[in-house]
């Protein structure tokens, strides 16, 4: 039996040999061992006091504008 590498952590740096780069590990799959990343670029640090609920409703397929915080 082998022995399963460990996982990487949100916030984790990792490079791709496939795709080239850094990229910043944003969720993590223990059921399936994946991993989704953002490409470190891309990567926005925000304030939690700043951030705004999403609202995940796929049946609703209305456009929904969000009014920035002040």
């Amino acid at each position: 039996m082998s022995k399963q590498e460990a996982l990487p952590e949100i916030g984790d740096r990792v490079y791709l040999d496939a795709r080239g780069g850094v990229y910043v590990v944003v969720e993590v799959n223990e059921e399936t061992r994946t991993v989704s990343v953002l490409p470190e670029p891309e990567v926005i640090t925000a304030p939690v006091d700043k951030l705004v609920p999403a609202v995940d409703n796929k049946a609703d397929t209305s456009i929904h504008i969000v009014k920035k915080p002040n």
